[in-house]
Protein backbone atom coordinates (compact mmCIF):
# COMPACT_ATOMS: atom_id res chain seq x y z
CA UNK A 1 0.00 0.00 0.00
CA UNK A 2 1.80 3.53 -0.52
CA UNK A 3 0.82 6.81 0.49
CA UNK A 4 -1.59 9.30 -0.23
CA UNK A 5 -1.19 13.15 -1.86
CA UNK A 6 -3.17 16.11 -0.92
CA UNK A 7 -5.07 16.86 -3.95
CA UNK A 8 -7.04 19.61 -2.38
CA UNK A 9 -7.17 22.17 0.89
CA UNK A 10 -10.49 23.72 2.25
CA UNK A 11 -10.17 25.99 4.73
CA UNK A 12 -13.42 27.63 6.66
CA UNK A 13 -13.64 30.09 9.93
CA UNK A 14 -16.20 31.70 10.94
CA UNK A 15 -16.26 35.61 12.60
CA UNK A 16 -18.48 36.33 15.08
CA UNK A 17 -20.46 39.72 15.65
CA UNK A 18 -18.49 39.87 18.64
CA UNK A 19 -14.74 39.43 16.67
CA UNK A 20 -12.93 41.57 14.08
CA UNK A 21 -13.64 39.85 10.64
CA UNK A 22 -9.93 40.57 9.29
CA UNK A 23 -8.02 39.29 12.43
CA UNK A 24 -10.23 36.07 11.43
CA UNK A 25 -8.41 36.15 7.93
CA UNK A 26 -5.80 37.01 9.14
CA UNK A 27 -5.36 33.67 11.23
CA UNK A 28 -6.71 31.61 8.52
CA UNK A 29 -3.76 33.07 6.45
CA UNK A 30 -1.16 32.53 8.85
CA UNK A 31 -1.11 28.69 8.98
CA UNK A 32 -0.62 28.77 4.97
CA UNK A 33 2.72 28.97 3.81
CA UNK A 34 3.74 32.56 2.13
CA UNK A 35 3.12 31.00 -1.67
CA UNK A 36 -0.13 29.72 -0.92
CA UNK A 37 -3.37 31.25 -2.91
CA UNK A 38 -4.67 34.34 -0.77
CA UNK A 39 -7.87 34.76 -2.02
CA UNK A 40 -10.19 34.58 0.75
CA UNK A 41 -14.03 34.80 0.14
CA UNK A 42 -16.45 35.64 2.69
CA UNK A 43 -19.91 35.24 3.00
CA UNK A 44 -22.18 37.33 5.75
CA UNK A 45 -25.14 35.32 7.01
CA UNK A 46 -27.37 35.65 10.00
CA UNK A 47 -27.01 33.83 13.32
CA UNK A 48 -29.72 31.83 15.32
CA UNK A 49 -30.65 35.50 17.31
CA UNK A 50 -30.21 37.55 14.31
CA UNK A 51 -26.48 38.23 14.79
CA UNK A 52 -24.26 38.65 12.02
CA UNK A 53 -21.71 36.40 11.01
CA UNK A 54 -18.96 36.24 8.70
CA UNK A 55 -17.59 32.73 7.21
CA UNK A 56 -14.60 33.10 5.55
CA UNK A 57 -13.83 30.46 3.17
CA UNK A 58 -10.32 29.85 1.35
CA UNK A 59 -9.56 27.04 -1.00
CA UNK A 60 -7.02 25.42 -2.70
CA UNK A 61 -6.93 23.00 -5.63
CA UNK A 62 -3.89 21.47 -6.77
CA UNK A 63 -1.21 18.49 -5.71
CA UNK A 64 1.20 21.19 -5.62
CA UNK A 65 -0.35 23.75 -3.27
CA UNK A 66 -2.30 21.16 -1.25
CA UNK A 67 1.04 18.73 0.00
CA UNK A 68 2.89 22.48 0.40
CA UNK A 69 -0.57 23.32 2.59
CA UNK A 70 0.15 19.96 4.38
CA UNK A 71 3.54 19.92 4.73
CA UNK A 72 4.06 23.30 6.35
CA UNK A 73 0.65 22.52 8.43
CA UNK A 74 2.17 19.23 9.98
CA UNK A 75 5.94 20.67 10.51
CA UNK A 76 4.43 23.67 12.78
CA UNK A 77 2.23 21.33 14.67
CA UNK A 78 3.76 20.09 18.49
CA UNK A 79 4.79 16.54 18.48
CA UNK A 80 1.76 16.18 20.53
CA UNK A 81 -0.56 16.70 18.32
CA UNK A 82 0.94 14.98 15.74
CA UNK A 83 0.73 11.85 17.56
CA UNK A 84 -2.91 12.55 18.48
CA UNK A 85 -4.13 13.20 15.09
CA UNK A 86 -1.92 9.55 13.87
CA UNK A 87 -2.96 7.48 16.40
CA UNK A 88 -7.18 8.78 16.24
CA UNK A 89 -6.74 8.82 12.56
CA UNK A 90 -9.74 7.07 12.33
CA UNK A 91 -11.72 9.84 13.95
CA UNK A 92 -9.82 12.45 11.83
CA UNK A 93 -9.91 11.09 8.39
CA UNK A 94 -13.38 10.10 6.36
CA UNK A 95 -14.46 7.54 3.98
CA UNK A 96 -13.36 9.62 1.17
CA UNK A 97 -9.69 10.62 2.63
CA UNK A 98 -10.16 13.96 3.57
CA UNK A 99 -8.21 14.48 6.85
CA UNK A 100 -10.47 17.14 9.17
CA UNK A 101 -8.64 19.10 11.72
CA UNK A 102 -9.59 22.04 13.99
CA UNK A 103 -7.01 24.33 14.57
CA UNK A 104 -7.03 26.75 17.53
CA UNK A 105 -7.66 30.68 15.76
CA UNK A 106 -6.51 32.64 18.77
CA UNK A 107 -2.94 30.46 18.25
CA UNK A 108 -3.09 30.80 14.84
CA UNK A 109 -3.55 34.35 14.38
CA UNK A 110 -0.16 34.46 16.84
CA UNK A 111 1.66 32.44 14.40
CA UNK A 112 1.41 28.95 16.13
CA UNK A 113 -0.55 25.87 14.75
CA UNK A 114 -2.52 23.91 17.88
CA UNK A 115 -5.54 21.56 17.64
CA UNK A 116 -8.32 23.08 19.33
CA UNK A 117 -12.49 21.90 18.68
CA UNK A 118 -13.94 25.11 19.72
CA UNK A 119 -13.71 28.31 18.03
CA UNK A 120 -11.57 27.09 15.37
CA UNK A 121 -10.22 27.48 11.88
CA UNK A 122 -11.54 23.87 10.18
CA UNK A 123 -8.84 22.31 7.91
CA UNK A 124 -9.99 19.79 5.33
CA UNK A 125 -7.15 18.49 3.29
CA UNK A 126 -8.31 16.02 1.10
CA UNK A 127 -5.91 13.09 -0.25
CA UNK A 128 -5.98 11.39 -3.51
CA UNK A 129 -6.50 7.95 -2.74
CA UNK A 130 -6.96 4.73 -5.01
CA UNK A 131 -7.88 2.21 -2.41
CA UNK A 132 -11.95 2.14 -2.36
CA UNK A 133 -11.46 0.82 1.57
CA UNK A 134 -12.02 3.97 4.58
CA UNK A 135 -9.23 1.72 6.32
CA UNK A 136 -7.05 1.95 3.47
CA UNK A 137 -7.51 5.26 2.67
CA UNK A 138 -7.13 6.09 6.56
CA UNK A 139 -3.76 4.08 6.43
CA UNK A 140 -2.51 5.69 3.06
CA UNK A 141 -2.94 8.92 4.79
CA UNK A 142 -1.08 8.03 8.30
CA UNK A 143 1.81 6.96 5.79
CA UNK A 144 1.88 10.77 4.21
CA UNK A 145 2.29 12.03 8.03
CA UNK A 146 5.20 9.14 8.49
CA UNK A 147 6.95 10.30 5.65
CA UNK A 148 6.60 13.95 6.96
CA UNK A 149 7.58 12.82 10.52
Amino acid sequence: MTQSRAKSVRITSIAHATEDAEKVVQAVLSICPEDFPRGIQTERVKGHYGNEIIICHLRAVGRSASERFFENLWRKMSSQDKSRIYDQAQEHVDGSGTLHLRIDKQEASKGKIRLQDNESVKVEIMFKTLDKSEESRVEMVKRRMEALS
